[in-house]
């Protein structure tokens, strides 16, 4: 039996599935924006890029600093929406 298109994740809940698995191994509140989406479709796969902002181990911001972001790439399959693999990703 063949599943239905409906039965997929879409973006949306591929990115929340990304966001969610990152959170179980970070420790506080982290802020993350999504930065790339891309569905390969012939893999069942969807690859979410989120944008981790750095934490200042200070918790304060000086004069003309810019917080720095480091970005992970999440492997997410798009049937079960189970995430298959987390890396850095280097921009």
């Amino acid at each position: 039996m063949e599943e239905k298109k409906s039965d997929l994740i879409d973006a949306k809940d591929a990115a929340n599935v990304a966001a969610k698995y990152y959170r179980n191994f970070c420790s506080g509140d982290t802020v993350f924006s999504v930065e790339e989406i891309e569905h390969r479709s012939s893999e069942g796969l969807w690859l979410i890029t989120l944008g981790v902002q750095k934490k200042n181990p200070y918790g304060i911001m000086l004069a003309g600093q810019t917080e720095d972001k480091e970005y992970k790439e999440f492997t997410v399959d798009e049937k079960t929406g189970a995430v298959i693999k987390m890396k850095i990703r280097k921009i």
